[in-house]
């Protein structure tokens, strides 16, 4: 390719005129590199972290907002996270308690209806298959029929459902992704036309100067670059450690310090 960054950037031009698509070109090998460094398949990601959604999202648009026009920065976006509509049951832990019921048995009912259960196995023409209990599809996403399943109770009772908990349709994040325990979402960029580095300190400058983080909020970098960071120092400690063996034995093999360090002056 005689031209790499220019046919990038027409790539990018032409993808940016679709409706709804979030651009991110690169090459496949780099691609699986930088998922191995950052867990994004971007040369840079600001991986913020929080306990709350919509505080971590509104964080990720101010950064997105603060360094969209740093030179050099190119497929900038955050990572999509959409509100969809779900099937959100509530425990009424008081409730349950009053009838001996644990959190966990009525987590286990939901699980057996929603997820279905494996309950047995069942002998067919010398084959061996799951026997499978679960509501059938009609049912799953009816909240009537829901509420209306029975738990049993330690004394012997059934209860519906609904009288335990609340069920209703709600809104949710399509996905929620965690590291080290914590939630987080993703800002992710390349770079074109300038150096990583470069980049990566303009970024740090901007996010520090307009971009303020509440309590329990925090902002960590990876891609790439933290890559380069971490071979430099390897590569410089490697060559102290070279050149301090490199020294003893010169000293052995000439007996006189003087020498030494001339010798070594004269290394360069």
């Amino acid at each position: 390719m005689r031209d790499r960054q220019g046919s990038l950037e027409t790539l990018r031009q032409q993808f940016a005129q679709l409706p709804g698509v979030a651009p991110l070109v690169g090459g496949f090998i780099s691609h699986q590199i930088d998922e191995v460094l950052s867990g994004v398949r971007s040369a840079i990601a600001i991986k913020v972290f929080g306990p709350e959604l919509p505080n971590l999202r509104a964080i990720a648009q101010q950064v997105e907002a603060a360094i969209r026009d740093v030179p050099g920065i190119a497929d900038l976006q955050v990572e999509p996270q959409v509100p969809i509509r779900q099937l959100q049951i509530r425990f009424d832990r008081a409730a349950a308690a009053r009838y001996g019921l644990r959190v966990g048995d009525l987590a286990e009912t939901i699980e057996t209806a929603l997820n279905g259960r494996v309950v047995s196995q069942v002998l067919e023409q010398q084959q061996v298959f799951d026997l499978l209990v679960w509501l059938t599809p009609k049912d799953r996403s009816n909240l009537a029929t829901i509420g209306n399943l029975l738990v049993d109770t330690p004394d012997g009772k059934k209860i519906p459902l609904s009288q335990v908990s609340t069920i209703e349709y709600g809104t949710g994040p399509n996905t929620i992704n965690r590291e080290n325990v914590s939630r987080l979402i993703v800002v992710s960029a390349n770079a074109q036309r300038r150096d990583l580095g470069s980049v990566i300190r303009d970024i740090r400058a901007r996010i520090k100067e307009q971009v303020s983080l509440p309590q329990g909020y925090y902002i960590q970098y990876g891609g790439q670059f933290e890559a380069e960071e971490q071979a430099s120092q390897t590569l410089l400690i490697a060559i102290a450690i070279a050149l301090i063996a490199i020294a003893i034995l010169m000293y052995f093999a000439v007996k006189s310090i003087p020498s030494t360090l001339m010798i070594l002056i004269n290394l360069p």
